[in-house]
Protein backbone atom coordinates (compact mmCIF):
# COMPACT_ATOMS: atom_id res chain seq x y z
CA UNK A 1 0.00 0.00 0.00
CA UNK A 2 2.93 2.35 0.29
CA UNK A 3 3.59 4.70 3.10
CA UNK A 4 0.65 6.91 4.00
CA UNK A 5 1.38 8.35 7.39
CA UNK A 6 -1.42 9.66 9.52
CA UNK A 7 -4.22 8.95 7.03
CA UNK A 8 -7.66 7.88 8.18
CA UNK A 9 -9.71 5.33 6.27
CA UNK A 10 -13.29 4.30 7.11
CA UNK A 11 -13.71 0.54 7.12
CA UNK A 12 -16.64 -1.48 8.49
CA UNK A 13 -17.99 1.47 10.47
CA UNK A 14 -14.72 1.69 12.42
CA UNK A 15 -11.96 4.21 12.04
CA UNK A 16 -8.71 2.54 11.12
CA UNK A 17 -5.47 4.44 11.31
CA UNK A 18 -2.73 3.25 8.98
CA UNK A 19 0.78 4.23 9.92
CA UNK A 20 4.03 3.33 8.27
CA UNK A 21 6.67 1.83 10.50
CA UNK A 22 10.16 1.79 9.08
CA UNK A 23 11.29 2.97 5.69
CA UNK A 24 9.10 3.02 2.60
CA UNK A 25 10.30 0.97 -0.35
CA UNK A 26 10.31 4.08 -2.50
CA UNK A 27 13.19 5.54 -0.48
CA UNK A 28 15.46 2.48 -0.36
CA UNK A 29 17.93 4.05 -2.78
CA UNK A 30 18.65 6.65 -0.09
CA UNK A 31 19.23 4.26 2.78
CA UNK A 32 20.78 1.15 1.21
CA UNK A 33 24.13 2.11 -0.31
CA UNK A 34 25.30 -1.50 -0.04
CA UNK A 35 22.74 -2.51 -2.67
CA UNK A 36 24.28 -0.06 -5.13
CA UNK A 37 27.89 -1.27 -5.15
CA UNK A 38 29.01 -3.44 -2.27
CA UNK A 39 26.73 -6.46 -2.74
CA UNK A 40 27.84 -6.96 -6.34
CA UNK A 41 31.50 -6.65 -5.41
CA UNK A 42 31.05 -9.13 -2.54
CA UNK A 43 29.32 -11.65 -4.82
CA UNK A 44 32.01 -11.27 -7.48
CA UNK A 45 34.77 -11.69 -4.90
CA UNK A 46 33.12 -14.85 -3.52
CA UNK A 47 32.74 -16.24 -7.06
CA UNK A 48 36.42 -15.58 -7.70
CA UNK A 49 37.30 -17.46 -4.52
CA UNK A 50 35.19 -20.45 -5.58
CA UNK A 51 36.57 -20.47 -9.13
CA UNK A 52 40.12 -20.28 -7.81
CA UNK A 53 39.52 -23.19 -5.42
CA UNK A 54 37.70 -25.29 -8.04
CA UNK A 55 40.38 -24.78 -10.68
CA UNK A 56 43.12 -25.60 -8.12
CA UNK A 57 41.39 -28.92 -7.35
CA UNK A 58 41.15 -29.73 -11.07
CA UNK A 59 44.78 -28.72 -11.64
CA UNK A 60 45.94 -30.87 -8.72
CA UNK A 61 44.09 -33.90 -10.06
CA UNK A 62 45.51 -33.34 -13.56
CA UNK A 63 49.03 -33.06 -12.11
CA UNK A 64 48.45 -36.39 -10.34
CA UNK A 65 47.85 -37.94 -13.76
CA UNK A 66 44.06 -38.26 -13.67
CA UNK A 67 42.15 -37.91 -16.94
CA UNK A 68 39.88 -34.85 -17.09
CA UNK A 69 36.72 -36.96 -17.47
CA UNK A 70 37.65 -38.97 -14.36
CA UNK A 71 37.99 -35.94 -12.07
CA UNK A 72 35.22 -35.60 -9.52
CA UNK A 73 35.26 -32.46 -7.39
CA UNK A 74 33.65 -33.00 -3.98
CA UNK A 75 31.01 -30.27 -3.53
CA UNK A 76 29.45 -31.65 -0.35
CA UNK A 77 28.44 -29.14 2.29
CA UNK A 78 30.99 -30.59 4.71
CA UNK A 79 33.73 -29.65 2.23
CA UNK A 80 32.35 -26.28 1.09
CA UNK A 81 31.32 -24.84 4.50
CA UNK A 82 34.81 -24.34 5.95
CA UNK A 83 36.07 -23.07 2.60
CA UNK A 84 33.17 -20.64 2.34
CA UNK A 85 33.91 -19.31 5.82
CA UNK A 86 37.45 -18.51 4.71
CA UNK A 87 36.15 -16.95 1.49
CA UNK A 88 33.93 -14.62 3.54
CA UNK A 89 36.91 -13.62 5.65
CA UNK A 90 38.77 -12.86 2.40
CA UNK A 91 35.82 -10.75 1.17
CA UNK A 92 35.86 -8.85 4.47
CA UNK A 93 39.59 -8.26 4.11
CA UNK A 94 39.02 -7.06 0.54
CA UNK A 95 36.67 -4.36 1.83
CA UNK A 96 39.24 -3.32 4.42
CA UNK A 97 41.72 -2.66 1.62
CA UNK A 98 42.02 0.47 -0.51
CA UNK A 99 40.01 -0.84 -3.48
CA UNK A 100 37.28 -2.23 -1.22
CA UNK A 101 36.94 1.07 0.58
CA UNK A 102 36.60 2.83 -2.79
CA UNK A 103 33.72 0.45 -3.64
CA UNK A 104 32.00 1.25 -0.34
CA UNK A 105 32.43 5.00 -0.78
CA UNK A 106 31.09 4.78 -4.32
CA UNK A 107 27.87 3.22 -2.96
CA UNK A 108 27.50 6.01 -0.42
CA UNK A 109 28.04 8.56 -3.18
CA UNK A 110 25.51 6.88 -5.50
CA UNK A 111 22.95 6.82 -2.70
CA UNK A 112 23.55 10.50 -2.06
CA UNK A 113 24.44 9.89 1.56
CA UNK A 114 27.86 11.55 1.29
CA UNK A 115 26.14 14.67 0.01
CA UNK A 116 23.93 14.79 3.11
CA UNK A 117 26.94 15.60 5.25
CA UNK A 118 28.15 18.53 3.18
CA UNK A 119 24.64 19.82 2.34
CA UNK A 120 24.88 19.16 -1.42
CA UNK A 121 22.04 16.57 -1.31
CA UNK A 122 18.60 17.07 0.21
CA UNK A 123 16.29 14.11 0.81
CA UNK A 124 12.72 14.26 -0.49
CA UNK A 125 9.89 14.26 2.07
CA UNK A 126 9.10 10.95 3.76
CA UNK A 127 5.85 10.76 1.83
CA UNK A 128 5.90 12.48 -1.57
CA UNK A 129 2.10 12.80 -1.38
CA UNK A 130 2.01 14.36 2.09
CA UNK A 131 0.59 17.64 0.79
CA UNK A 132 -2.18 15.75 -0.99
CA UNK A 133 -3.17 13.83 2.14
CA UNK A 134 -2.72 16.71 4.58
CA UNK A 135 -6.42 17.70 4.73
CA UNK A 136 -7.93 14.81 2.78
CA UNK A 137 -10.32 12.28 4.36
CA UNK A 138 -12.02 9.48 2.51
CA UNK A 139 -15.74 9.15 3.21
CA UNK A 140 -16.74 5.65 2.09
Amino acid sequence: MGCVQGSNYKYSEKQVRIACNGTCTCTSQFFQPLDLTVNRAAKNQTKKEFISWYSAVIQHELNEGKALEDIDVDLKLTVIKPLHAQWLVNVYNFFLGEHGQEVILKGWKKAGIVGLFDGSTVLPPLDPFQDFYKNKTINN
